[in-house]
């Protein structure tokens, strides 16, 4: 399913203005072992959208940069290997959860900046009328970025699958409030965990 915006069709009138907006979103990301045995203590970063630099383009897709040394980073980088699975979820501030991804990663590309490794999940369709099993046509996309001794970088983002580009920051938006307004609530044990993750 396509976003009204993203449909090749001169006559689609113009997708109505997301209520949900970058504000009212955190990332959390959770970086670990894909196997108890791979020794990977597992690693938590927490970004308010509201922090971060919405791209000149406007597109979904962000950067959050780790200027940090500690040795759980460096951990990662050392002992990760291809071990490593990564948990994204979008949190709304009334705690709503809604995950993006939850798994190994399936790309692993090295360059002259470092290694990458990506991790990519297609999204539930959306359509009332639509088949659970049904494209939704919008991927959320997950990269790594290593330099010599550390995690340096994370790049989230959504994708459309039909032009293989990020899609705008409002389609974004309009994907995530399908997700996070439906009425149902995280449960209570895990709204509070997170309450506390995010509070530390």
């Amino acid at each position: 399913m396509l976003w009204p915006s993203m449909r090749p069709s001169a006559r689609s009138p113009m997708p109505s203005k997301p209520q949900l907006s970058l504000n009212d979103l955190i990332f959390a990301i959770d970086l670990h072992g894909a196997s108890w045995l791979s020794g990977l203590s597992p690693i938590s970063i927490t970004k308010p959208c509201s922090e971060l630099n919405v791209n000149p383009d406007a597109l979904f897709q962000f950067d959050i940069v780790l200027d940090r040394e500690e040795e759980d980073v460096k951990f990662l980088k050392n002992n990760g290997g291809d071990d490593i699975k990564v948990t994204w979820n979008i949190v709304k501030k009334d705690w709503r959860i809604f995950t993006m991804i939850d798994g190994a990663s399936k790309q692993t590309s090295s360059g002259r900046e470092g290694l990458e490794k990506g991790f990519t999940k297609e999204l539930p369709a959306t359509g009332c009328c639509l088949s659970a099993v049904e494209s939704s046509g919008i991927v959320a996309e997950l990269r790594l970025q290593f330099g010599k001794e550390s995690l340096e970088k994370m790049t989230l983002g959504l994708m459309n699958t039909h032009s293989w580009r990020y899609v705008s920051v409002d389609d974004g938006l309009r994907c995530l409030q399908y997700f996070l307004d439906r009425d149902h609530h995280a449960p209570k044990e895990k709204s509070l965990s997170w309450t506390t993750t995010l509070k530390n």
